[in-house]
């Protein structure tokens, strides 16, 4: 005679089933969750290796090429040419480093004197990299004060700049390219008087995830 299951039998099978889907699907959510803990971890190494290996760049040379103030019944004009002499040094043996085109923007006692760009190069593992920049303005409108501080100062060699170049910087390993990042050198403050003392200041150099980030910082 067969054997049959009464309702009060699978009544309770009911529960039993729907507690081991419940298990199941809580197991194949902590999985999930420790893979892309795993991921974002190895991401967050992968980074910090990244910016461990940035180039370290440094102004070797500031010249005032040029500075003429000239006075009209209602303004005061500024043109100038500046000269700025960088070094950049990969450190890392193994990664070279390709630049982008490089935006690059002077400021000088709060005055602009000049945006300019610095073409797109490649830097091989182990070596230095010396490029120029030259910026500046013509016949730009400032005040009478600002101009009055930029000529003494110049004359004087005292003059203080902000360099700001941004663009992309993408790491080469073993001929591939890996990542690429916005990319941000800062160079704050640099004094005239002191890299003509034999002094080369050392840039802030910066990658992000996001360009946001790089857009809005500041110098």
């Amino acid at each position: 005679m067969g054997m049959y299951r009464t309702d009060s039998e699978s009544q309770e099978d009911h529960p039993r089933k729907k507690s081991i889907c419940n298990k199941c699907c809580a197991w194949g959510s902590l999985a999930v969750c420790i893979v892309l803990l795993l991921i974002l971890l190895a991401g967050v190494i992968f980074f910090a290796f990244l910016q461990g290996n940035l180039p370290e760049i440094r102004i070797q040379r500031l010249d005032v090429r040029r500075l003429n103030v000239s006075n009209t019944k209602s303004s005061t004009l500024l043109t100038a040419i500046f000269e700025l002499r960088m070094n950049a040094t990969n450190k890392n043996s193994k990664i070279g480093l390709s630049y982008s085109k490089l935006i690059v923007d002077v400021v000088s006692e709060d005055v602009s004197v000049g945006r300019t760009e610095v073409p797109p190069f490649y830097q091989q593992p182990h070596s230095m990299h010396v490029f120029k920049v030259t910026t500046g303005v013509s016949k730009s409108q400032v005040t009478w004060y600002d101009a009055k501080d930029l000529k003494d100062n110049s004359k004087r060699h005292l003059m203080v700049i902000d360099a700001v170049f941004k663009g992309k910087l993408t790491f080469v390993i073993n001929g591939n390219k890996v990542n690429t990042f916005p990319f941000k050198v800062a160079c704050q403050d640099i004094d005239q008087s002191e890299i003509d003392a034999g002094h080369a200041p050392k840039c802030d150099v910066k990658i992000s995830l996001f360009r946001y980030s790089i857009d809005r910082s500041t110098c």
